[in-house]
């Protein structure tokens, strides 16, 4: 059971260190190719910033949200998850958004690259 702990909270650290580019992946047979597809993976941060990532997520009847802060090599320097109850994903966007860059700041970062998935929050940052 301590394995399976310990794989679950470093396997998003080895995906995020060991895939750093974009790949093609088409779908369909080599004659019909139906459509394509990219995978967006993990690009470090600008030199002299750190890369804050952020996200949140529909669990059952709540959502969790979250930021992972790394350093230019990849390294993680601060990581929280929460459940913030019972509310809309991009609130949940929000939220761990202005969780994650408040907690940046109280640690003294104040140069850093925003990266999350969600349109409508980053177009409102």
């Amino acid at each position: 059971m301590k394995c399976l702990i310990r794989a679950k909270k470093l396997s998003p650290k080895w995906r995020i260190q060991t895939c750093m580019s974009v790949d093609d992946f088409f779908q369909g047979n080599s004659f019909t190719l139906t459509k394509t597809f990219k995978f967006v993976r993990w690009q470090p941060s600008t030199p002299g910033r750190v890369k804050l990532n952020f996200d949140g997520s529909l669990q059952g009847n709540s959502v969790i949200g979250g930021y992972i802060l790394h350093d230019l090599k990849g390294a993680i320097l601060l990581v929280e998850a929460a459940n913030y109850g019972h509310t809309l994903v991009i609130m949940t966007e929000g939220r761990a958004l202005k969780d994650g860059v408040h907690a940046a700041i109280e640690a003294g970062y104040t140069m850093m690259d925003i990266e999350g998935d969600n349109f409508i929050t980053i177009g409102a940052l």
